[in-house]
């Protein structure tokens, strides 16, 4: 894959780590809230956004992390999630370099034992639709509840990494 691919990724990465303290200076009382149309509170989505990255990765490399996270398991805190989101970003930008495009299938079973043949890259587009879709939901969750939203988009990654610089 091209850098410029390579960067959706890093930028996932980051958004994934930003989303996380974002919560991390909410109370608790927001983040256990829902609101009509979103996946559920936002501890509860990041908890789904984070375990399912890392399922997202066994799917891609055939590996699991020996404290794959369970997104129904207790709540373990917000470092260590910062920690899985640095962890999966980091292992998922390096499976992405050495994903070639095409048709490179694997044999992947889906939560109800259905299996199918699935090409590979097709598992990096799901990693980028799904995060984006969850952290939407979280900023959505917290900002209908009078949090202040953050900002996760692609230029603000770009601000936060060099790859853009006001000038004027």
């Amino acid at each position: 894959m091209t850098e410029a691919l390579i960067d959706l990724f890093r930028h996932n990465q980051w958004a994934n780590e930003q989303i996380v303290e974002y919560c991390r200076k909410q109370p608790d009382e927001l983040l256990d809230k829902s609101v009509a149309g979103t996946f559920g509170t936002p501890r509860a989505t990041l908890m789904h956004l984070l375990a399912t990255e890392e399922w997202y990765l066994f799917r891609l490399t055939g590996k699991k992390y020996d404290d794959l996270l369970e997104e129904d398991a207790v709540f373990p805190g917000f470092d260590d999630l910062r920690r899985r989101a640095t962890r999966s970003g980091d292992t998922i930008t390096k499976a992405a370099h050495t994903t070639a495009y095409g048709p490179t299938y694997r044999t992947m079973p889906d939560e109800e034992g259905k299996v199918y043949e699935v090409n590979v890259p097709l598992v990096l587009v799901t990693v980028i639709n799904h995060a984006t879709e969850h952290r939407t939901h979280i900023v959505t969750t917290l900002s209908a509840l009078g949090a202040e939203p953050v900002e996760l988009d692609g230029w603000r990654w770009g601000l936060a990494t060099g790859a853009m610089t006001e000038v004027s």
